[in-house]
């Protein structure tokens, strides 16, 4: 007869609250069009860390965070905000432009450089509840009359929606 022992799982629920914060990765794909044949997609991953206000804060005008070491990849050349990209892989950073203004980078993946950056134009909606983890999402948004596709970047008080066209 085997005997249960409860002290590996004491351990190791035990001292899960001990952990700083749970990082988890998140990818979201989004097709254009139904059939896993068609290159009509695109889909971005991150890591969802929490947003820190101080350190958010502190990052000087110009330059820029890695949003979760986030990549952006799509399977054919599209717009986004009113930047024309090529199908390929992209990492994605938010830059802080001024105390309260953000913008979307796009860097392709091999030849990350200031030289390289790609701007993409987006709305910053700021004031918003706090959102205290980085959320990016690719969705639809608006009314049965107006709807569009957005690449939105959500993190703090802050929601960065920029427009997606194939």
């Amino acid at each position: 007869m085997k005997t249960f022992r409860p002290l590996p799982l004491i351990l190791l629920f035990g001292a899960m609250p001990c952990f700083s914060h749970p990082h988890f990765f998140k990818e979201v794909r989004f097709a254009f069009e139904r059939g896993s044949d068609t290159d009509q997609w695109i889909s971005v991953s991150h890591i969802t860390v929490p947003y820190n206000e101080i350190a958010a804060g502190s990052l000087p005008s110009g330059e820029s965070w890695h949003l979760g070491f986030a990549t952006l990849k799509t399977g054919t050349k599209m717009k986004i905000g009113s930047t024309e990209i090529e199908a390929g892989e992209y990492t994605l950073h938010a830059k802080r432009e001024s105390e309260s203004d953000w913008s979307l980078l796009l860097l392709p993946k091999g030849k990350e450089g200031s030289d390289n950056q790609i701007h993409l134009k987006g709305v910053l909606i700021d004031g918003l509840e706090n959102e205290e983890h980085l959320t990016i999402e690719i969705h639809p948004v608006g009314d049965k009359e107006h709807t569009q596709v957005v690449l939105e970047v959500r993190f703090g008080p802050y929601s960065i929606q920029a427009p997606i066209e194939k």
